[in-house]
């Protein structure tokens, strides 16, 4: 069996009644009723990474094949994710997120980040050590090495705010969106 089903985890501590996920997959897939696929924008300046989650596919229009995003709805437990037939893919532009479709991975990278609830939902760096990854998750790659955990926010019902990692935090700082 195709592992097209994904298990949606309680955000509640993001925000009360919602559930999130990663997900890739390597055909163009249908994003459920209730849920909504973000995207992660990077951009680097002067001792500053910032991450900016943007919402990229709502529900009943189509991710592209072979690229990570994160889930973010009111459905709980698993939802299917279903191949396109008919319905509009979205084009995808800038995503730092990137994927595991078709196949499980190890990932290794220094600048590589997955999405955990370990003490809140955030971004935690990968050790030394590979994580290994199943197929069809999605996973954060920065192009350089700021913080050892990535912490981001949701606004509302309708999107994300924005996340910043000073440099700094490589040197054993670590700043969420409260400074």
């Amino acid at each position: 069996p195709y592992a097209n089903v994904v298990s949606l985890k309680d955000a509640s501590g993001l925000e009360s009644g919602k559930n999130i996920a990663t997900f890739s997959a390597p055909f163009p897939t249908v994003v459920p009723a209730n849920t909504t696929a973000y995207t992660v924008e990077t951009t680097s300046g002067t001792n500053v990474t910032k991450v900016a989650l943007q919402e990229a596919v709502t529900a009943g229009n189509a991710i592209p094949a072979n690229q990570g995003v994160i889930l973010i709805g009111t459905a709980t437990g698993n939802v299917t994710m279903l191949p396109c037939t008919t319905e509009a893919i979205t084009e995808i532009a800038n995503n730092g997120l990137s994927h595991t479709a078709g196949a499980a991975a190890d990932v290794n990278d220094g600048n590589s980040y997955v999405l955990a609830n370990k003490s809140g939902w955030a971004f935690y760096k990968v050790g030394a050590s590979a994580t290994a990854l199943p197929m069809n998750k999605a996973y954060l790659v920065l192009p350089e090495n700021p913080a050892s955990v990535i912490r981001f926010n949701l606004v509302g019902t309708t999107g994300l705010d924005l996340v910043g990692a000073d440099n700094a935090a490589a040197q054993g700082k670590v700043y969420d969106l409260s400074g």
